[in-house]
């Protein structure tokens, strides 16, 4: 999701909802995210403006819109090794305003740090890579399962891998 306040979206857009999602953005956003058929959401004065296709957007004061942004999470990749094992790996769904913890990740350099969407890329194709977090331009890459802890605008993933050839 791409939060941007003091936007909204069109008043004839919305469609109605009812439960949980209104009582906080980060809820609001959760509910879209689960939703398929949500494509972007709008908060303001508690209440949480569901929209199920794109909208034209417009300032308004204390409110806050949040598209949905989508990657393919079916990306595989092969790892194969001396012993003819062959990994299949993808990535687990990821975890909206999620981390690991800050001492587990390893310092890294290159594309990765230029998209989310490269992050995902990079991590797929290294081998020694468990997870990873996205946030302000940077990926923190770990080699090692960490802890995970709330934080808003990062997003955490990690992979998950079979071995091919016992299949």
């Amino acid at each position: 999701m791409n939060a941007r306040v003091n936007l909204v979206g069109r008043d004839d857009d919305w469609i109605q909802t009812h439960g949980t999602q209104h009582t906080t953005f980060s809820e609001c956003e959760r509910y879209c995210l689960q939703d398929t058929a949500c494509v972007a959401v709008h908060y303001e004065s508690n209440y949480c403006f569901v929209y199920n296709k794109n909208t034209t957007v417009s300032p308004k004061d204390d409110a806050t819109y949040s598209q949905k942004h989508c990657v393919d999470t079916q990306i595989k990749v092969q790892h194969s090794f001396v012993d003819q094992t062959t990994l299949s790996c993808n990535m687990i769904d990821p975890q909206y305003h999620t981390v690991g913890t800050d001492g587990d990740w390893i310092e890294t350099h290159g594309t990765q740090h230029t998209s989310y969407d490269e992050c995902e890329r990079y991590w797929l194709q290294t081998e020694a890579c468990q997870a990873v977090h996205y946030e302000s331009k940077y990926c923190f890459v770990y080699n090692k399962k960490t802890s995970v802890s709330p934080k808003d605008d990062a997003t955490y993933s990690q992979k998950h891998c079979v071995d091919t050839q016992s299949m």
